[in-house]
């Protein structure tokens, strides 16, 4: 016995969207790990802020910190960008799918 052939579109449709779909857990997990590192060198901002001296090590130290936050703010907006763009492409497969399987649905 062979299913309808609703079943057999739906299926065409979920694996379809499968690939981005591991696509954007990947980029799920980047964003994890920049966002942990950028909590970690916030951290460390904080604990050389509280030092009361200041010395030229200090400083320099301070400006390293600041532009790696920068490039990690920089990473996790990106990787925020990619997902947005990945669920995207998501919607539009499902929706052309969706949409293809209506029109040949009306068409016979």
């Amino acid at each position: 016995m062979e299913p309808p052939p609703i079943i057999n579109d739906l299926a065409s449709i979920i694996q379809t969207s499968r690939a981005p779909v591991f696509l954007l857990a990947g980029t799920a997990g980047f964003v994890s790990v920049y966002a942990t590192r950028l909590g970690r060198v916030s951290d460390r901002v904080n604990e050389v802020g509280e030092k009361d001296e200041q010395s030229e090590a200090r400083r320099a130290q301070l400006g390293y910190l600041r532009r790696r936050t920068l490039a990690l703010e920089i990473a996790v907006a990106l990787g925020t960008l990619a997902a947005i763009c990945t669920c995207c492409a998501i919607l539009n497969l499902l929706s052309g799918a969706l949409a293809l399987g209506f029109r040949e649905e009306n068409l016979f």
